[in-house]
């Protein structure tokens, strides 16, 4: 009897043995993760065109000696118009733009009569772009006129400078665009009869409205 009950349990015990050796673990499936689909940044190459409102304002500068204060442009508004090109280097945005402002504002309490006038720029401009939204500087040069009577008659000084200002533009409803900027122009003209230069700076602070093609 206790053979057969030793024979039963070795027999059992190499069945177990057997069992277990050739036991394998199912491995877990790994679970598969679908990459992130690539963010598609925002183009700002090509041309584009708009319309601005604009809030003007300046002050006279001179390198001549003078006595007493400088006289101050009337604030004033103005409409206006660009239009524009830029290139795209991954976030950098580059290109040029014309800016015209139809200007007509006054010096009353320094010279009744005498306007300011019309605006013309060329700029180059540099930004960077955070998807719809373009955020820029630009420098340029702008052209203007001072007109207006005289004590000896009606008087016409051409005027030129340096422009520059920041900005931000931002895309809206596909190519739509709606932008807020601050411009200078830094104006002189030659003082007759002398080698001394004056004029206004004017500055702006631009609503700007526009569509890019």
């Amino acid at each position: 009897m206790s053979r057969a009950i030793a024979l039963g349990l070795a027999v059992t015990f190499v069945a177990t043995s057997a069992t277990a050796g050739s036991y394998e673990p199912a491995l877990a499936t790994p679970a598969v993760i679908a990459p992130a689909k690539a963010a598609v940044d925002t183009s700002w190459a090509g041309f584009y065109g708009g319309v601005s409102a604009n809030m003007m304002s300046g002050e006279f500068d001179t390198d001549a000696p003078v006595t007493g204060g400088l006289p101050e442009m009337d604030d004033s508004t103005a409409a206006g118009l660009f239009v524009g090109y830029n290139w795209q280097i991954n976030n950098i945005v580059f290109g040029g733009e014309l800016d015209y402002m139809a200007l007509d504002s006054g010096f009353d309490a320094f010279a009744p009569g005498v306007k300011q006038e019309a605006v013309l720029e060329l700029r180059g401009r540099l930004g960077y772009s955070f998807g719809n939204i373009l955020a820029y500087g630009f420098v340029g040069y702008a052209q203007s006129e001072i007109s207006g009577p005289s004590q000896t008659g009606s008087v016409s000084l051409d005027e030129d400078g340096m422009a520059y200002g920041l900005g931000a533009d931002m895309l809206i409803r596909d190519n739509f665009l709606v932008g807020l900027e601050w411009s200078r122009r830094e104006l002189t003209y030659d003082v007759i009869g002398s080698s001394y230069e004056a004029g206004p700076d004017v500055d702006s602070i631009s609503l700007r409205l526009g569509y890019k093609f």
